[in-house]
């Protein structure tokens, strides 16, 4: 059932989802860095390319004329990361808003859609990886699963964030 959100429900939509997509890519970043220890097949790229979220920090660079130093390419690209899981997650929230059932599944849908849609088209359109065919079926399976912890964990705080701010009458 699809309701008729107001300004408010959107904008404090907007607050929640983004702030839950921050708290998202933080948990994305420690399970992913968790299961780098469980052996060398960790999903990575061994292609020696730069990480994704690093070329669209040099490709920003690039845009507005500037020269990203590699000293601040870590940086940059994590803060690509954080920027991207603020957003989808202020797009999930906002989804939420108007169809309910969008969170249907806790966020495990939202998950493997943002797996499918960023890691599978979105990222190799861009010329940020290689095509999707070239990776072994380990590295599909750990995105996959990576995005799912995303996507709950967007899903998660969203609501506990919503309950908190009952509970204060927010």
């Amino acid at each position: 059932m699809s309701r008729n959100p107001t300004r408010f429900d959107i904008t404090r939509a907007l607050f929640v989802g983004a702030t839950a997509g921050l708290a998202a890519s933080f948990v994305m970043n420690v399970f992913q860095e968790a299961v780098e220890h469980f052996g060398p097949d960790d999903g990575g790229d061994d292609s020696g390319a730069e990480p994704a979220t690093v070329q669209a920090a040099e490709g920003l660079a690039s845009m507005v004329g500037a020269d990203l130093p590699k000293a601040f390419r870590p940086a940059a690209g994590s803060a690509i990361h954080y920027a991207f899981g603020a957003m989808l997650g202020a797009g999930y929230a906002v989804m939420a808003e108007y169809e309910p059932r969008a969170a249907a599944g806790a966020g495990a849908g939202f998950g493997v859609t943002t797996a499918i849609v960023m890691d599978e088209a979105a990222v190799p359109a861009a010329g940020l990886s290689d095509a999707p065919w070239t990776f072994p079926l380990g590295t599909h399976a750990y995105a996959l699963v990576s995005h799912l912890v995303f996507g709950m964990t967007v899903d998660a705080v969203r609501r506990g964030l919503y309950r908190a701010m009952l509970r204060v009458r927010f």
